[in-house]
């Protein structure tokens, strides 16, 4: 009993893979199914241009403008932010330049208390 694979030809040898197609035949067929696909896609090819067409693209002058007219508003929020900012940290550094001076001053007072007080413990101890 012979396999798929291997057959016995017309001179009595046994033929390896003779169910497999001939080079010449392969080409052939898959010359024949690259050119219906063309052909398909080809057929195609106008309506995807005229969908193409009409849709806006990413590079178009239109996208590209709106694009830029975002960047500014982006830009001019992230100026007015940054302003804000700017002003906030100012407030903040004359509350604490504030408070140091009220802090260091309040500390003077109290130091001049205690050495007052100090005074008149050593005067009453005479």
């Amino acid at each position: 009993m012979t396999s798929a694979v291997e057959q016995e030809g017309e001179d009595g040898d046994t033929m390896l893979y003779s169910d497999l197609h001939d080079l010449e035949t392969f080409q052939a067929e898959e010359s024949s199914t690259n050119f219906k696909r063309l052909k398909k896609n080809e057929s195609s090819l106008p309506k995807i241009e005229e969908k193409i067409k009409g849709e806006p693209s990413f590079l178009s002058p239109e996208s590209i403008k709106a694009e830029e007219m975002q960047d500014q508003i982006d830009r001019k929020e992230l100026t007015s932010q940054v302003e804000k900012l700017r002003a906030e940290n100012e407030t903040l550094k004359r509350n604490i330049c504030t408070l140091y001076r009220t802090a260091k001053m309040e500390m003077e007072r109290k130091d001049r208390m205690i050495s007052s007080l100090e005074d008149e413990i050593e005067r009453k101890s005479r």
